[in-house]
């Protein structure tokens, strides 16, 4: 009987939505969420359609700068499923993503990019820019054209969640990508910084030298 009466009230804080592959879990000790996938597989389709139609025209400047668009515009319709399953869930402590700790936030959106195959991130604050560490994509399987596309999604993305989350305009650039550790690198600013160091790209200079430049070596 407890254990049904456990069940019960586990299952009560339970929220799947089987058309979107999501699943919140509220712990009703803490009142704190403690995992949130969002998953559209529609989505997933044709983001790769999109990937196969850029391959095929092979303008990689123009559709880098789509596929940034789309990333961008995702991460903002993110931010606002998140937002609004928050709002749903009338938790005392978490009224909106903005209200968790940097750390559960990053640790929540990782079981996401688990589950949606996406890889797993980190994020280091430094010197006038934050360094993203996106490792183990499967996106990093597919050839090289698409892989392109996949990984200006990706900065779109995080400039569009972080620009929510910090209520401020932010861009992202990528900073390095290596493809035998699997492992891409990108720069979170301001879209001044940003342009600088994009700048920096296309004149030559590597990842260690932007790096040294802002006086950010403890990320090297």
């Amino acid at each position: 009987m407890a254990n049904r009466e456990l069940d019960s009230a586990v299952a009560n804080q339970v929220h799947t939505d089987y058309a979107s592959g999501s699943v919140v879990a509220a712990d009703p000790f803490t009142q704190t969420i403690s995992r949130i996938g969002i998953v559209d597989p529609s989505f997933l389709r044709a983001l790769i359609q999109a990937l196969q139609l850029a391959h095929r025209a092979g303008d990689r400047g123009e559709s880098d700068t789509q596929f940034y668009e789309l990333g961008l515009t995702w991460g903002y319709q993110f931010h606002e499923v998140l937002d609004s399953r928050i709002r749903a869930a009338q938790l005392e402590t978490v009224r909106e993503p903005e209200d968790f700790l940097k750390e559960e936030f990053i640790e929540d959106l990782n079981s996401y990019f688990s589950y949606a195959g996406t890889g797993q991130f980190r994020i280091t604050e430094g010197n006038k820019f934050y360094l993203i560490e996106l490792k183990n994509s499967v996106f990093q399987s597919l050839d090289q054209a698409e892989t392109n596309g996949m990984i200006a999604v990706m900065a779109g993305f995080f400039a569009g969640l972080f620009s929510r989350l910090a209520h401020k305009t932010l861009a992202c650039t990528v900073l390095a990508d290596d493809r035998e550790t699997q492992s891409v690198r990108y720069a979170l600013s301001n879209e001044t910084v940003v342009n600088e160091i994009r700048a920096a790209l296309q004149s030559g200079q590597d990842e260690k030298a932007i790096l040294t430049a802002y006086r950010n070596q403890h990320m090297i």
